[in-house]
């Protein structure tokens, strides 16, 4: 017999390993089945994100809560962790925002469901079926009759800073996201629904795939960068965001806007997930302590200690 330290039993609910001893025939048979296991996963895992990231057709779109109660946000999510509500920061800037203006809301998690424009988060209000954290935001705003600014130039000012947050700290955070420590962002994603160690098990595999796909993306989105351009631009982000704070409590003063919910769901994403990477070893850094007691600050202000799934 020859030494056969990693057997892989399977079970129903989960993947047991254990060191053992086996037979060359039983070692060769557990390779093939371990490779046509990973040959599975390799075409499988994209087949899964196209099917499930595809926007629904027109025509198909229903509502998920039928017995809908007046001015109450249905909020569709990402899951999350014990130390955040949700791995999606739209999905936290939109909580955000539901609980800054003190509105009737419903949490929802969703593993595999995806809006009208094939992600997440997406709200279902007063029998409407609505996608996109900017759209909900605006249709909110206008519902409800909010006006958080104090006048055009700071509102005008506010939506340059979501934007900003939207799309270049985003995309420059899901570079890490997608490349460091994945594991963590996998187990945030599934809820809980598989268990740790099968992910632990799978994202060696799973993860290189998953980071192609995203790399394509990104490369159109903010372009091709060496790991020390991301390293730069992700501090400049960080230090425009702690400039434009200043000594102020929030960005805007001593109210919280839209602007703090959506710079915190991206701020806060990265930090409570902890993926050790660069935007959270900045974050955590003595150059980002203003920005960090900010994030912070924002956090216990909104959530207190529920912050979590």
């Amino acid at each position: 017999k020859i030494p056969f330290p990693l057997l892989v039993s399977f079970h129903p609910s989960f993947i047991l390993l254990h060191s053992s001893m086996a037979t060359l025939t039983e070692w060769v048979v557990a390779t093939l089945y371990a490779g046509g296991i990973l040959l599975f996963l390799q075409y499988f895992v994209p087949f899964v994100f196209r099917i499930f990231g595809r926007r629904p057709k027109n025509d198909g779109v229903k509502l998920y809560e039928k017995k809908w109660k007046r001015d109450t946000v249905y909020l569709y999510q990402m899951p999350g962790t014990p130390t955040m509500s949700s791995v999606s920061p739209f999905c936290v800037k939109v909580e955000s925002f539901l609980r800054l203006h003190k509105l009737n809301y419903e949490r929802r998690y969703f593993i595999v469901g995806r809006g009208m424009n094939g992600k997440l988060p997406f709200v279902e209000f007063n029998g409407e079926h609505i996608s996109d954290s900017q759209i909900i935001l605006r249709r909110l705003v206008f519902h409800f009759k909010i006006n958080e600014y104090s006048n055009e130039v700071d509102s005008n000012f506010g939506h340059a800073i979501t934007c900003m947050a939207d799309q270049h700290t985003y995309n420059l955070f899901l570079h890490y996201k997608v490349s460091h420590n994945q594991s963590n962002l996998f187990k945030g994603m599934m809820g809980g629904v598989i268990p740790d160690i099968l992910i632990d098990i799978t994202t060696p595999i799973i993860a290189p795939i998953v980071s192609a796909m995203i790399h394509r993306r990104l490369h159109d989105g903010v372009g091709r960068f060496s790991d020390e351009e991301y390293r730069e631009l992700t501090r400049k982000d960080l230090t425009i965001y702690q400039n434009i704070l200043a000594d102020k409590k929030f960005l805007f003063g001593d109210k919280i806007t839209t602007a703090d919910c959506s710079v915190f769901g991206h701020l806060g994403a990265a930090l409570y997930l902890d993926q050790h990477c660069h935007p959270v070893y900045l974050l955590k850094s003595h150059q980002f302590v203003p920005l960090r007691q900010y994030v912070e600050r924002v956090r216990d202000t909104l959530f207190g200690g529920k912050f979590a799934m």
